[in-house]
């Protein structure tokens, strides 16, 4: 069995601690309070995702590489 691998992260002068990080993966989703919380600006609303329960839920925007 392969454990789950972690790192530290620093963002805009936070430390987030015990991040999975999938480099393989297209897309990575955050809480909205989360990225408020570290002072990353969104962009305006697109679209929908679908959970693992096969609920829909409402993205709010998208983080863009400044």
């Amino acid at each position: 069995k392969i454990e789950p691998f972690y790192l530290s992260l620093l963002i805009n002068g936070h430390k987030l601690s015990n991040c999975i990080i999938d480099s393989g993966a297209s897309n990575n989703v955050m809480p909205a309070k989360v990225t408020h919380a570290l002072g990353l600006t969104l962009t305006k609303p697109f679209g929908r995702c679908y959970s693992l329960e096969t609920k829909q839920v409402p993205l709010i925007g998208q983080i863009k590489d400044a």
